[in-house]
């Protein structure tokens, strides 16, 4: 089963799916770490476009963008702290089951995953 995890630092889950710097992806249930490439949200930001709007989304495309990305990568599970409706509903549409993560470190996140797979 293969794991996508946002991050900017491979330590902890990122704030911010859109705004993460890189998704890195892990295989369980050993929890192995398979590679962290970087994000494709980021890699589309025009500032020009990326401007905040007034009900607060930055409209980054991220809902778009990132369950394709992800279904190319064989992504079984992607885990983000706030999954937003866009995201949510791509991901499910591509068979990828979202989380939300109440923990911050992806070591401890790792393993209640590989736990709650026994």
């Amino acid at each position: 089963m293969k794991i996508a995890i946002v991050t900017n630092d491979a330590k902890t889950v990122a704030e911010h799916i859109g705004l993460a710097k890189q998704i890195a992806f892990y295989t369980l249930p050993d929890g192995t770490l398979e590679s962290i490439v970087t994000n494709p949200v980021l890699e589309n930001i025009d500032s020009a476009k990326a401007s905040q709007s007034p009900d607060g989304e930055r409209r980054l495309r991220t809902g778009r963008i990132l369950p394709p990305f992800l279904a190319e990568h064989g992504t079984d599970i992607f885990v983000a702290h706030d999954l937003g409706k866009g995201v949510t509903d791509g991901l499910l549409q591509l068979g990828i089951t979202p989380v939300g993560a109440e923990e911050p470190s992806i070591d401890t996140l790792l393993a209640t995953l590989k736990a709650r797979m026994q």
